[in-house]
Order: structure tokens, then C-alpha cells, then sequence
């Protein structure tokens, strides 16, 4: 298999943070940093494409008269727990 990596260069503040993570025990390396970085900003994006898709869900279930009234106590409760956040 080909190597895949790559450099990249990182602003300063960016990199300072890195490598006080690496003095500090949270990483072996500055890639290490970088690639938790990454991990996260990916679980982000794939936790707002599920949200999406949830708000969709929704919106075509009310276009289609299947809407359910409540508060919106009520509908943060309800939405927290499909979502696994509460």
C-alpha cells in the first residue's frame, strides 16, 4: 500500500495547543493531536447529517398531517431522548 500521508502545516496557535497536549500526556505526537481533531470534526458532521435527516423525518410527517402537538418542553424532551443526549 502507498504511503497516504501527508503534511500539512498548522497556524501557530493551532500547533502551540498541539504540542502542549503532547507535553501534557494527552497525545504521543502532534499527529496523534491532529488526527482526534479530525475524528471529532468527522463525528460532528455525521451527528448534523443525522439531525438533518431527523428535521426531514419531521417536516414530511407534518406536510403529511401526522403532526403531534406539544410543548416545546415537551418536544426538547422527547427530541433529547431519540438523540440519546438525555
Amino acid at each position: 500500500m502507498a504511503d497516504s500521508s501527508k503534511t500539512i502545516e498548522l497556524p501557530a496557535e493551532f500547533r502551540q495547543r498541539a504540542e502542549e497536549w503532547v507535553r501534557s500526556g494527552h497525545f504521543g505526537s502532534v499527529s496523534e493531536a491532529a488526527m482526534a481533531a479530525f475524528r471529532l470534526l468527522q463525528e460532528r458532521e455525521e451527528q448534523l447529517e443525522r439531525l438533518r435527516a431527523e428535521a426531514k423525518r419531521g417536516f414530511d410527517q407534518l406536510d403529511a398531517g401526522q403532526g403531534t402537538e406539544m410543548t416545546p418542553e415537551e418536544a426538547l424532551e422527547r427530541s433529547d431522548r431519540r438523540l440519546g443526549v438525555a
